[in-house]
């Protein structure tokens, strides 16, 4: 261990060489001290926002992208480069005024014509983008789209500081929409420079700009002091490309590594150590974790085979011996803190008695067969074992099939297997966004609906509260949804889980947000490191 140890610190003392040679030998070391040491388990997939699908990427582009609204702390949707807009009576049409002065990196000034393009650069089949459904609800996306038209008629330019946008009909969540990375703006001239490559040479007007790349290694970003809402309190960000847990644990703990997410294996040595309490922070997702089910393929088209499944599996004590205090056991799909999560409704209980009589109401007094697949992860698998366990007791035969992410999703997609062990990560901060993509018909196979659910009244009723502007309503009519599909058991329902972080004590302003891309890093700090 120590020989590992020592490997790891002479790897850090590197790093910290690069970063002293890439801020120059003036002032150096002082630019260094206010460099944050963070870290990605992957290379990034693109730093290109009209590419970006994953949180990964999507956190990268909203430190160096701007758009016209932006996530808060919470689920607030706050003003970003638009520093207003109004909304029309029939909430139809958004305009939005856009603050002047605002500069990409390469000095030229955004205007509303910029966010034009880039919403349209998503649309358009040649970008390659997987986000047009971001904005397929304006006005004339769809007929851009199928390239029967030159742009999307719903989008327009009022004037160099005032965008205004009309939607098809009524949609709760579009503000959200707008906050999410497909919709940061991006200068024509320097995607029409680099073509396939404006990936490795992003320009925005982001609080930060990208230094230097290496790919499987490391990512620099350097601190835009041009910013308009103020230059952050930090010089550079070094992203290093660690994948390997018990590394990361290493330089955490040798100060090269500014915070870290606290490790399942070690989730106790970490919460119960004194010297690390005042610095843990935790933040319940908004993501789903569940175990989803075929419900177009017999067995268990039948309802009763479906909540069978839910009955059968002692989730409580799962989570306590797999997964202590890093979650909220489900009792729907939307999470606690959205709209239209009922804190009232209960949870499957384990119930085996009630499991066997419903296999045998269903035609199965003796059990049956059935496959869980899921991608290769030990705590995946260790967390599938004792669910295996528990369906075992009920006379449920599940085997196991792990597949890597590419191959399980292609056979998702396809409806092959029986269930699969799956998360749902929110793009926004709305409860329509695990009702709608998850649960709706129009969204199957290859959509979010990959338990194939359908239902023709809960279709409507998504569509409705779609529709509805009035919180309490919309929040009345996604409850009712939740509550419908989660008593026909489209899925069995684990939990929302929570994730702990550390950081080190140097670090100033150092927060969790419930959206993966909401902080700008604008205000964390670094005092003196120890």
């Amino acid at each position: 261990m120590k020989e590992n140890l020592g490997s790891w610190l002479s790897y850090g003392l590197i790093f910290t060489v690069s970063i002293l040679i890439w801020f120059g030998c003036g002032g150096g070391r002082n630019q260094e001290a206010k460099v944050y040491h963070t870290y990605l388990s992957a290379d990034p997939t693109t730093l290109d926002p009209a590419l970006s699908n994953d949180a990964g990427s999507g956190e990268l582009c909203a430190l160096l992208y701007d758009g016209l609204v932006r996530f808060g702390a919470g689920t607030e949707i706050l003003p970003d480069i638009a520093e207003s807009w109004d909304i029309s009576a029939d909430s139809k049409t958004y305009t939005f005024h856009l603050r002047p002065g605002v500069r990409f990196t390469n000095g030229r000034e955004v205007t509303a014509w910029d966010f034009k393009y880039s919403f349209e650069r998503v649309l358009n089949p040649k970008s390659k983008s997987s986000r047009g459904w971001v904005f397929q609800d304006i006005l004339g996306a769809v007929a851009f789209l199928a390239g029967k038209a030159e742009g999307v008629s719903g989008i327009q330019v009022l004037d160099e500081v005032t965008l205004r946008i009309s939607l098809v009909e009524p949609f709760a969540p579009f503000l959200g929409f707008l906050a999410m990375p497909a919709a940061l703006v991006v200068p024509l001239e320097e995607v029409e420079r680099w073509g396939e490559d404006f990936s490795e040479h992003p320009v925005g007007c982001g609080p930060w700009k990208l230094e230097g790349w290496v790919h499987d290694d490391h990512l620099q970003l350097r601190a835009n002091e041009d910013y308009f809402a103020g230059s952050p309190k930090l010089s550079g960000i070094l992203y290093r490309i660690i994948p390997e847990t018990m590394t990361v644990t290493a330089e955490f703990e040798a100060g090269n590594l500014d915070w870290m997410s606290i490790p399942s294996a070690e989730f106790d040595r970490w919460v119960e150590n004194p010297k690390w309490k005042p610095y843990i922070l935790s933040q319940l997702k908004l993501q789903d974790t569940y175990i989803g089910i075929n419900n177009q393929k017999p067995p268990f088209n039948d309802i009763r085979v479906r909540q069978a499944l839910n009955y059968a599996v002692d989730v409580a004590t799962i989570m306590k011996t797999i997964r202590p205090g890093r979650g909220i056991r489900a009792n729907g799909a939307i999470p606690p803190g959205l709209l239209g999560s009922d804190p009232q409704r209960k949870a499957y209980p384990y119930d085996p008695n009630r499991a066997r009589q419903l296999l045998a109401q269903a035609g199965y007094p003796d059990g049956l067969s059935m496959e869980i697949w899921k991608m290769q992860s030990p705590e995946v698998t260790r967390i599938l074992e004792a669910v295996q366990a528990y369906l075992a007791d009920v006379g449920i035969r599940a085997e196991i099939i792990s597949r890597d992410w590419g191959m399980l999703k292609q056979a998702i997609n396809r409806g092959e297997p029986d269930a699969y062990y799956m998360t749902w990560l929110a793009d926004y901060p709305d409860g329509e966004n695990f009702l709608f993509p998850t649960f709706h018909s129009v969204n199957w196979g290859g959509g979010g609906n990959r338990a194939r659910y359908k239902n023709e009244q809960v279709d409507a009723l998504i569509e409705r509260a779609r529709r509805t502007l009035d919180d309490a309503q919309r929040e009345q009519l996604y409850r009712k949804i939740d509550g419908t599909v989660f008593e026909e058991a489209a899925w069995i329902y684990l939990w929302y889980p929570k994730i702990f972080v550390v950081h080190q004590p140097w670090l100033r302003n150092f927060r969790q947000n419930l959206m993966f891309n909401a902080d700008k890093l604008l205000d964390l700090d670094i005092v003196e490191r120890g």
